[in-house]
């Protein structure tokens, strides 16, 4: 039998469309989901917190189903590999150096057509940054964030490329990137939409 000896670390990116008035009833949930997440509650307590962030899940979901639209674009992504960005900061929190959260919190999106390199250090034009909303532990393979983006919020305009940030503030171009995606196709915004940018870290022996 042949081991696997070496780690493989990828990403994707998905965009979602959906009427415009379908982030404003969800985002209640997600922060009442973020609550229990977050809750410390005693162990007898566990099985009524997982059957209510369950419960919540799936009122996510419906709400989610009924205002759909479209998936407007999922294409690959680029992980930064140069010191502090990236996977050097995934290397970093391995062996305690504890700078950087490690935590992706802030998803920008704008409309530069650069290629992105593994050097990158911010987008290429960056237009709108948004905090991460959900965020979950997939699986044991697979992180995934997500940001809500109301039809106010996001500009009509045609979008060519996301990033992911960890740490930072709201201030775009602040934080480490960690990864940043040439979109294909690009993404059209139009009025009257909502938006979901969804950033998917896959890692796996490969």
């Amino acid at each position: 039998m042949k081991v696997k000896d070496s780690l493989r670390i990828s990403g994707k990116i998905k965009i979602d469309t959906f009427r415009a008035g379908m982030v404003e009833l969800v985002t209640p949930l997600l922060e009442h989901l973020k609550a229990l997440k977050d809750s410390d509650l005693p162990t007898h307590s566990y099985l009524n917190r997982r059957t209510e962030i369950d419960l919540v899940k799936k009122k996510i979901d419906e709400l989610k189903a009924a205002y759909f639209i479209q998936t407007a674009v999922e294409c690959p992504n680029l992980i930064m590999d140069s010191p502090n960005y990236g996977l050097d900061l995934v290397i970093q929190r391995l062996v305690g150096i504890n700078t950087y959260s490690g935590n992706i919190l802030w998803i920008e999106i704008g409309t530069g057509s650069t290629t992105p390199t593994v050097n990158d250090t911010a987008l290429t034009t960056p237009t709108l940054r948004a905090a991460v909303n959900f965020q979950e532990d997939y699986a044991t393979t697979d992180a995934i964030v997500q940001c809500y983006i109301t039809d106010a919020q996001l500009a009509n305009a045609t979008y060519k490329e996301i990033g992911g940030f960890v740490d930072g503030t709201s201030t775009i171009g602040t934080g480490q990137i960690f990864n940043h995606a040439l979109l294909s196709p690009t993404y059209g915004k139009v009025a009257g939409q909502d938006t979901t940018i969804q950033i998917d870290i896959s890692v796996s022996n490969s």
